[in-house]
């Protein structure tokens, strides 16, 4: 398994289909889709095709995060990827017994660094829940900002929360 992104915590490296098991157990990790607005179990079928389209889609690229020692920690994507417009979503997770490591802030930092830089994005953007508190928290400290709630959007638990999206801009990025 080849790394194309190395930091000092963690490496990315490119989704295949041998990372079918690991992504349908976070999947599966009700931690983790209850931010990811996932509402079912996926099957090992399901996610095997999900994978195989995904390494198939351009407009879409996710990461593995893997730790110096590695093991696999999460996932980190960088999609919706508009050329033309010069923009792109990214988005993240990590095992719930990894986090708090730094992993995430390192491997947004890489993937961040990559799209203003090599993509030649001018915006890049997030939508979080809400309620997800450590994600706000990570993006504010990686120097997203709020640029709009979306109301009531994400029927969870019973009642409507908000979407919040947060974007980054290049030019605020390189100074």
């Amino acid at each position: 398994m080849m790394s194309y992104f190395i930091g000092k915590k963690v490496s990315l490296v490119a989704l295949d289909l041998e990372h079918t098991d690991q992504v349908l157990t976070w999947i599966n990790n009700e931690a983790i889709n209850s931010s990811s607005g996932i509402r079912f179990p996926n099957s090992k079928t399901e996610q095997e095709l999900w994978v195989k389209a995904t390494i198939q889609n351009r407009s879409k690229k996710k990461l593995i995060i893997t730790s110096t020692d590695e093991k696999e920690v999460g996932m980190v994507s960088v999609h919706n990827i508009d050329h033309k417009n010069q923009n792109c979503e990214v988005g993240i997770y990590i095992d719930p017994h990894s986090q708090g490591k730094g992993y995430a802030s390192e491997a947004l930092k890489l993937v961040i660094r990559f799209a203003f830089l090599e993509l030649n994005m001018f915006k890049i953007y997030a939508n979080i829940h809400e309620d997800n508190t450590a994600s706000v928290s990570l993006f504010q400290k990686l120097g997203f900002n709020k640029e709009a709630t979306i109301k009531k959007v994400i029927f969870k638990n019973g009642q409507f929360i908000d979407n919040l999206y947060f974007s980054l801009f290049k030019e605020s990025y390189l100074t």
